[in-house]
C-alpha cells in the first residue's frame, strides 16, 4: 500500500473558555476541532462521562488531543481511589509538540496513574502497545478527533481504531436498550421466575420454538394439554393459538422494542409470561397475563439485583430457546 503523506497543518485557536485553546486542524479547504472552539470543557466532561465504567479501573486511550479529555476522566476515576490507570497512546508529535507548547500537561506527565505513549513506526512501539492490551479489565477509548490526525505512517493503526469504533457505538447503543428495558423492568413485574422452580419436577414439560418443526407436528402438541406443561416461546404463541391450543407459559427474551407488538399484542389471553429482565419493556407494561422476571448471569445490573434480592440467575446464550431450557429444567 502506498501512502498519501498527511499535509495537515495545525493552529492553536483561542476558545471562550479562557486559558482552554483548541487546535484546528487544516487539510486544503477543510478544517475541523479537535475541541470545540466555544466550549471545550463541555466536550471534554461529555468524553469522559461516555467513557467511564464504574467497574473498569484500567483505560487505553486513544488520543492526547491537548488533554482536556484525559483529565475530566482521570476526575471522575479518582472519585472511586487511586487504583486506575490511563495508557494514554498518541502518534502524531505536531499534536504533542503543541500541547506541550500551549497548555499545561504536567498533571498528565507526571502523574503515576498516567502512561504517555508516543508511537512511533516500529516494533518496539507496537510492542508496547501489545503489552498495554493484555492488562487486565482494560477499555479502549478513542478520541474521535484526534483519529482525523493520525499521520499516513500509522494508516493500519488508524484503520483498526475506526473499525474498533464502530462496533464499539453498536455495542453502547445496544447497551443503553438493555439498561433503559431493565430499569423499566424491574418496577413492573409480578415474581421473579425462581418461585416457579421445582413446581412441576413429576410433570413433563415441553419447550416449543418456531419453525418448520413446530408446523409439522403442531397438532401432536393437543394430545398432550392437560397432561404436560407448554412453554412456549413469543414467536410459536400465534400458530399455537391458531391450532387451539393455549401454552402454559410463554418466554420472551429479545430486547428489540418491536418484540411486543409483533408476536403478543391484540392476543386476547392471559397466560403467564417469562420476561428476560432486559427484553421489551413493553411486554412488562402492556402484557395482561402475570408476569415473571427472569434475571440473568453475564448482565451486571441483573446479578446485583438479584443478589440484593436473594433471587436465582438463569442461563443465557444468546437465544430465546437456550434461555427457555435453562429455566425448563429448573421447573
Amino acid at each position: 500500500m502506498t501512502a498519501i503523506k498527511n499535509k495537515q497543518s495545525y493552529n492553536i485557536i483561542e476558545t471562550k473558555i479562557p486559558n482552554m485553546p483548541t487546535v484546528q486542524a487544516v487539510l486544503g479547504e477543510n478544517s475541523y476541532y479537535l475541541y470545540s472552539k466555544y466550549n471545550p470543557l463541555r466536550d471534554s466532561k461529555i468524553f469522559a462521562e461516555e467513557e467511564y465504567d464504574e467497574n473498569i479501573d484500567n483505560y487505553l486511550v486513544y488520543g492526547l488531543g491537548l488533554g482536556y479529555h484525559i483529565r475530566e476522566l482521570e476526575n471522575l476515576l479518582k472519585q472511586k481511589g487511586d487504583q486506575y490507570h490511563i495508557y494514554l497512546v498518541e502518534c502524531n508529535l505536531e499534536i504533542y509538540k503543541l500541547a506541550m507548547e500551549n497548555v499545561d500537561l504536567s498533571g498528565i506527565i507526571n502523574s503515576e496513574n498516567i502512561t504517555l505513549l508516543l508511537m512511533g513506526n516500529n516494533k518496539s512501539s507496537y510492542e508496547r502497545l501489545t503489552d498495554i492490551l493484555t492488562v487486565d479489565s482494560i477499555k479502549i477509548a478513542v478520541h474521535k478527533p484526534s483519529l482525523n490526525t493520525i499521520p499516513e505512517d500509522f494508516i493500519e493503526l488508524k484503520y483498526l481504531l475506526e473499525e474498533f469504533q464502530m462496533k464499539q457505538d453498536t455495542i453502547v447503543a445496544t447497551s443503553k436498550i438493555l439498561d433503559d428495558n431493565f430499569k423499566s423492568n424491574i418496577n413492573n413485574y409480578d415474581e421473579n421466575v425462581d418461585v416457579l422452580f421445582n413446581k412441576f419436577k413429576d410433570t413433563p414439560l415441553y419447550l416449543i420454538s418456531a419453525g418448520p418443526s413446530l408446523d409439522k407436528n403442531i397438532h401432536e402438541l393437543a394430545k398432550i394439554k392437560g397432561k404436560a406443561i407448554i412453554l412456549s416461546v413469543g414467536r410459536a404463541v400465534r400458530p399455537l393459538l391458531k391450532a387451539n391450543i393455549t401454552p402454559d407459559y410463554i418466554i420472551a427474551t429479545d430486547p428489540s422494542n418491536w418484540l411486543y407488538t409483533s408476536q403478543l399484542k391484540g392476543l386476547n389471553i392471559d397466560v403467564p409470561i417469562i420476561v428476560l429482565s432486559t427484553c421489551d419493556k413493553n411486554i412488562m407494561l402492556n402484557y395482561k397475563g402475570k408476569k415473571y422476571i427472569a434475571l440473568q448471569e453475564g448482565y451486571l445490573p441483573a446479578e446485583r439485583y438479584a443478589k440484593d434480592n436473594n433471587n436465582s440467575t438463569v442461563k443465557t446464550g444468546g437465544s430465546v430457546a437456550t434461555t427457555g431450557l435453562d429455566i425448563a429444567i429448573r421447573m
